[in-house]
């Protein structure tokens, strides 16, 4: 049974409201369970892992408790799985790990060579500290918007925000089989070099004068929207609009956009059984705009 003492509601309010006292706040029921729910996905929330909002959320979403697991359940960063054991420490599921284990490996389970994953790809995701200061969190991930999760769940320190940043395009380089190069992005030349501050292309401005160059990494472009201003560039641009939503109504899954509320979050976007509404959110402040 619940140990939370319910109290009378505001007048006329529906539903069952209780006194938190993690939240030192008046709750419903409902509403707990929303929060209960959005701090699976959020470390630093009081209310992760509280057995009154999971006894909340069971009753409105018919959740049933479950045995205690090893690892976090959640959303895979790479893969979009839902529901799934992840790797803390990286944001992506078990499976997804395994499938990287064999590509290092350069073999499966069964000894073949694995064609379904490739390597991952090296990207630099930009942020704001407390002090307006540019911070730069370099994370190889499989394509954009695992990188950019990586960073806003699992690298941004306190006081650091997501901003946007420049990018250069990952591309394959020609007579290297399935390796990754970087190409410029003005004129298409792959081996991008760059040194601390600056950039430099073989192609447009010459030769790397003096040492200390190096292939340059893939600087994340990522745009920050709030959840109804998301909404609305979706519905204009549904090409943007990741397969999975296309195919799967009442599916989430992360979009290449960065809350703007928070600066801490990725977005998710769904869209609903019927027609065509989409709807996105933000997990980490529970940023959303219905549709």
């Amino acid at each position: 049974m619940s140990a939370a003492q319910y109290i009378p509601g505001p007048a006329g309010a529906p539903g069952r409201y209780f006194a938190c006292t993690k939240l030192s706040a008046t709750l419903s029921t409902l509403s707990c369970a929303a929060q209960w729910t959005a701090a699976e996905h959020r470390d630093s929330s009081p209310c992760r892992g509280c057995p009154i909002g999971k006894q909340h959320s069971s009753e409105h979403h018919g959740l049933q408790p479950t045995e205690p697991h090893r690892g976090r359940v959640g959303t895979c960063l790479r893969c979009g799985g839902v529901g799934l054991r992840l790797i803390v420490a990286r944001g992506v599921c078990v499976s997804c790990a395994n499938r990287q284990y064999e590509c290092l490996k350069g073999r499966n389970a069964k000894g073949s060579p694995p064609i379904k994953h490739g390597p991952l790809a090296p990207f630099e995701v930009q942020a704001v500290d407390a002090h307006g200061q540019h911070v730069h969190h370099a994370v190889e991930a499989r394509h954009d918007v695992e990188a950019a999760g990586v960073v806003a769940r699992l690298r941004l320190r306190d006081g650091e925000r997501l901003a946007p940043g420049r990018a250069h395009a990952v591309a394959l380089v020609a007579g290297q089989g399935s390796g990754f190069g970087l190409v410029c992005p003005s004129c298409g030349t792959p081996g991008m070099l760059e040194r601390v501050g600056r950039h430099h292309c073989t192609s447009c401005h010459g030769e790397a004068p003096g040492r200390g160059w190096r292939v340059a990494r893939a600087r994340l472009v990522l745009p920050l929207m709030s959840a109804g201003a998301a909404r609305a560039w979706l519905q204009l641009v549904p090409s943007e609009v990741p397969p999975v939503v296309r195919e799967e109504a009442d599916r989430w899954a992360f979009v290449g956009i960065g809350c703007a509320t928070c600066g801490r979050g990725i977005l998710q976007v769904r869209r609903g059984r019927r027609g065509k509404a989409l709807s996105v959110r933000c997990e980490h402040c529970g940023d959303h705009a219905e549709g």
